[in-house]
């Protein structure tokens, strides 16, 4: 589905997609879904953009006997869940995620975004996925912790342009509990140049 009409400052976006089969020995059955609903000003100064979502993948239960994880398969990360591939930390998979986000134009050159991001799993008993990282007894809870991702995105002319930001993963009860190391910090930068003939 997609937005509410080119004219429109009011969009919406609903995806959904299951999975049924076999995996091993365990019956399969899967699904994901991503919502969003957003509201432009484009009269406003710096014609700010706020939308609204939802992420929500199935995890697997260990002693249900059978398979709920969903399947990422395959797929862009970028526009979702991480500012590049190196960063692996919310994949499509025993999530529960609702956030905001804040898409602002300062200059007709420059893009500026924030996106606040909390990060549950599905199923307490299943790990975190990207990670690998499980309680199966579920008593380390769900809440992974919050995500705040800030982008810089600035054009020089028509064929460069600059990509830069920082995202943070607060740790959540289940971090604090089952957390590695006590002492990091999940902080990532990153910046890049794209060029264009």
């Amino acid at each position: 589905f997609g937005t509410c009409g080119p004219d429109s400052r009011a969009e919406y976006e609903v995806e959904a997609a299951a999975q049924q089969g076999q995996v091993g020995r365990l019956a399969h059955r899967a699904w994901f879904q991503h919502s969003q609903v957003g509201y432009t000003w484009p009269s406003v100064a710096w014609k700010p953009r706020v939308l609204v979502f939802s992420d929500y993948a199935t995890g697997t239960d260990p002693t249900s006997g059978r398979s709920g994880a969903w399947d990422a398969l395959r797929g862009a990360r970028r526009f979702e869940f991480a500012p590049v591939g190196l960063y692996n930390l919310i994949g499509r998979s025993n999530l529960n995620s609702p956030g905001v986000w804040l898409q602002t134009r300062p200059r007709g050159n420059v893009d500026l975004w924030v996106q606040l991001r909390g990060v549950w799993l599905a199923d307490a008993r299943d790990r975190w996925r990207p990670v690998g990282l499980g309680d199966p007894t579920g008593a380390a809870g769900r809440h992974v912790g919050t995500q705040t991702e800030y982008r810089l995105r600035y054009r020089i002319g028509r064929h460069i342009e600059i990509d830069s930001g920082v995202v943070h993963l607060a740790e959540g009860r289940f971090l604090r509990q089952l957390g590695p190391d006590r002492r990091g910090r999940a902080l990532f930068f990153y910046s890049g140049v794209e060029l264009r003939y």
